[in-house]
């Protein structure tokens, strides 16, 4: 038995997830794997991870778990919450049900949290329970997802060879004060999704990385990348991801000009994660 589990980026939302707030993430491809083992062992899972411990707690006393990261450990893509949605979906296999979204939080937040700094939001593994454009509340207990309805742009999921580990950044922050600029701009972008409006995308997207800048929650090297790459392409919006948007960034070009800028950013010799034909439907 296998499951399949995709990678996840903050479209918009980083942050805001953090108050049970609205948020925008993609899916993509190539897909994480976990798959039962015949025998009682974890491998490529780290037993004191929240996967690790889930399993050891909840999991099958007679089979075991294999892990498969085809982005070889690199961050930001949500290794860690593939393997904690394996392990939880390998152990309700079990049961014979599958668990809900407030399942797979609530138990999610168990394993991952210690007690110390703000809680994870959770969004990562809700997220990857699902497919495509996902809009997550779930304050309001909304899960939702949506094809890219874009055909005049595309989307370039770029790496900036680091690595922050979330779960420390946790410890060292405050929940934002005033959300209600952050949540504007994610009710407009949430919009562009239902409305195939792109300009209101692209718009959103912008408005969204200059809040972070202003909040200072922003990287000083995905600045500086994402100046480089303002240089050489001609992009139409371009934003950090995730925690301090330190491991990926998220590049919005016109769709006509998709293949020339992934020949540029290879010969700049940036790491390509995915694009919007990577979406993982």
């Amino acid at each position: 038995m296998k499951w399949k589990i995709p990678a996840k980026t903050f479209l918009v939302g980083e942050y805001l997830a953090l108050t049970k707030g609205p948020a925008i993430l993609l899916t993509t491809k190539p897909y994480f794997e976990v798959k039962l083992l015949e025998e009682k062992c974890l491998r490529n899972i780290n037993q004191n991870s929240p996967a690790g411990k889930y399993w050891q707690c909840n999991g099958s006393k007679e089979y075991g778990l294999e892990f498969y990261d085809p982005y070889h450990g690199v961050g930001g893509v949500g290794a860690s919450s593939a393997q904690f949605l394996g392990a939880l979906l390998a152990s309700w296999h079990f049961k014979g049900e599958n668990p809900s979204q407030t399942d797979i939080l609530n138990t999610y937040q168990e394993f991952a949290y210690n007690g110390k700094g703000v809680m994870p939001s959770g969004y990562d593994v809700l997220t990857q329970n699902m497919r495509d454009c996902v809009y997550l509340n779930h304050g309001l207990e909304i899960y939702e997802n949506y094809a890219w309805p874009f055909k005049s742009i595309s989307f370039i999921l770029v790496h900036t060879k680091n690595k922050l580990a979330t779960h420390e950044h946790l410890q060292e922050i405050n929940l934002l004060k005033s959300t209600s600029k952050l949540t504007d701009i994610i009710n407009s972008t949430y919009d562009s999704l239902k409305t195939n409006n792109s300009e209101k995308l692209i718009q959103g997207i912008n408005d969204y990385h200059r809040e972070l800048l202003s909040l200072n929650l922003v990287a000083s090297h995905s600045l500086s990348l994402i100046e480089k790459i303002r240089q050489k392409i001609e992009i139409l919006a371009i934003k950090g991801c995730g925690a301090l948007g330190a491991d990926i960034l998220l590049v919005v070009v016109d769709s006509s000009s998709l293949e020339q800028s992934l020949e540029i950013l290879k010969k700049l010799k940036v790491s390509i994660i995915a694009t919007n034909k990577d979406l993982a439907s």
